[in-house]
């Protein structure tokens, strides 16, 4: 599994291309809350937006990618 709970992550090029994901902006971030194998869906996320609004969503893993520092 690449990712566990508790990670940040961060939208990938290929899910900020997906229209299903238009709430989610560039400049917010996630936490990884859950993993199910075996759904649609599998990574549950609670997402922080830049605005200061928290929401949750699923996503496949291809859709997300870890949030890496900036210096």
């Amino acid at each position: 599994m690449k990712y566990k709970v508790g990670d940040l992550v961060e939208l990938s090029a290929a899910g900020w291309k997906n229209k299903h994901n238009p709430d989610f902006s560039r400049s917010g971030f996630g936490v990884i809350v859950h993993y199910h194998v075996y759904d649609k869906y599998p990574i549950h996320i609670k997402w922080f937006t830049d605005k200061g609004k928290v929401l949750c969503f699923s996503a496949k893993q291809y859709e997300i990618k870890k949030l890496k520092p900036t210096k």
